[in-house]
C-alpha cells in the first residue's frame, strides 16, 4: 500500500494541477520537482520526491511518454517540448524492469504453491504409510462389569422404649 501522504498529495495536485495532474497520464516537464517545490515550499524534499517518482513510476505513464510525438506539460498545462530519445530509453527500461519483476512474482508465487502441495501430498503419504505400520488395534469391547463387593452385614440395632421393642 502506498504511503498516505503520497496519495494525499496525488489528489492535491490532480485538483490543483489538473491539466498536468489528469487521470490520463501525461508526460511532465522535465524539472516539475522545482516548479512544485517553488510553489508549495512547506512540502518536504522527501514527500515530494516520493510523491513524483510513483507518479511517474506507473505503467500508464510510461507507456504515454512512449508515444510517438508525446508532449511535456508545465503544471498550468503549457507545453514544455517533446519526449526525447533518453526519456523514451528510460520509460522503455523502466517498463522492462516491471515486466520482469512481475514475471518473477508470478514465478514465485507458483513455485511457493507448488511446494505446499508436494509438502501436503508428502504428509498425506507418510500418514498413510504410519497407519499401515501401526498394529492393528483390537476392536473395544464393553469392559467386564464391576466385581460385585459384599457389604459387611450390620446388625440390628434394638432400642427398648416404654417397654416396646422397635427393631431397626
Amino acid at each position: 500500500m502506498k504511503n498516505k501522504f503520497v496519495l494525499d498529495l496525488h489528489r492535491q495536485w490532480m485538483e490543483r494541477y489538473p491539466a498536468a495532474f489528469a487521470p490520463k497520464k501525461i508526460p511532465l516537464a522535465v524539472g516539475i520537482r522545482e516548479q512544485i517545490a517553488a510553489l508549495h515550499p512547506d512540502t518536504p524534499e522527501k514527500l515530494l520526491k516520493q510523491a513524483l517518482a510513483s507518479w511517474c513510476g506507473r505503467a500508464s505513464y510510461l507507456y504515454a511518454s512512449l508515444k510517438d510525438g508525446a508532449t511535456r506539460v508545465n503544471l498550468d498545462g503549457s507545453d514544455a517540448g517533446e519526449v526525447g530519445d533518453e526519456g523514451r530509453r528510460l520509460a522503455q527500461a523502466k517498463l522492462d524492469k516491471m515486466k520482469e519483476d512481475s514475471q518473477a512474482s508470478i514465478e514465485r508465487r507458483e513455485a511457493n504453491k507448488a511446494k505446499a502441495k508436494a509438502e501436503q501430498e508428502l504428509a498425506r503419504q507418510q500418514e498413510k504409510a504410519a497407519k499401515k505400520a501401526a498394529p492393528a488395534k483390537k476392536p473395544q469391547t464393553e469392559p467386564p462389569p464391576a466385581p460385585v463387593v459384599a457389604k459387611p452385614a450390620v446388625a440390628p440395632t434394638v432400642i427398648v422404649k416404654k417397654k416396646r421393642v422397635i427393631a431397626r
